[in-house]
């Protein structure tokens, strides 16, 4: 599963009738580019009818919001979610990374997966999928390179998404040695090179032709 990939609704328990059919309003909302404000119009309803919304409403909205560019509100959603005490999981903390993301807010990135260690939730390859990139986005690849320890560090064995994100962010900060670096490093772990990492590694190298021609052609044999 490629990061961002998150599907609160397959991967929480479930939910009662009247919420399952609010959560279905929100996904049909985003889909069809209604208005965001239904769908949160439809979790106050929620909440004012007296019905609690769980762990599983919250991040259905959280998702619904970081795709539709509202960021701030999902982040807001968390931040109420916590202080109302809610059993926040892995897939909570995948959405508030993804709203990080889209924010360019590399550094609440990183509170959150430290917040994550602290409550002793197991982070996995999405989650520090997510976290790249927003490391890419943000043009941080020295913060990319330590988060890739960190992975290994927790048992987690970065996966061609985590490499093509921190070739890209070399590539966006003219880190030529430290991309070819990475790109070689994949192959030594027996890891799929894609499109996707050969576009960003002849991005990284565009400025040395006579390596940029070398990989396109080992790209297109």
């Amino acid at each position: 599963m490629e990061a961002g990939s998150f599907h609160p609704q397959r991967d929480e328990e479930q939910w009662d009738q009247p919420q399952r059919r609010g959560l279905q309003c929100m996904h049909f909302g985003t889909v069809q580019g209604t208005a965001m404000g239904k769908a949160l119009g439809i979790f106050r309803e929620l909440e004012e009818s007296g019905e609690k919304p769980t762990v599983v409403t919250y991040n259905s909205l959280m998702s619904c919001l970081e795709k539709s560019m509202q960021w701030e509100r999902a982040l807001n959603l968390f931040d109420e979610m916590k202080w109302n005490n809610m059993p926040v999981t892995v897939v909570s903390y995948g959405a508030a990374l993804m709203a990080c993301e889209k924010g360019l807010q590399w550094q609440q990135c990183l509170d959150y997966l430290d917040e994550m260690s602290e409550r002793k939730i197991t982070k996995n390859v999405i989650i520090f999928g997510s976290a790249m990139s927003c490391m890419e986005k943000c043009c941080r690849p020295d913060i990319s390179q330590a988060l890739m320890e960190r992975m290994r560090e927790e048992g987690v064995e970065p996966n061609t998404h985590i490499y093509n994100s921190a070739i890209t962010a070399c590539a966006r900060c003219d880190m030529t040695d430290k991309a070819i670096e990475l790109f070689e490093d994949m192959a030594k772990r027996g890891l799929k090179q894609d499109v996707v990492t050969y576009n960003a590694i002849l991005d990284a190298t565009c400025t040395r032709q006579d390596v940029a021609r070398k990989l396109f052609q080992e790209g297109i044999s």
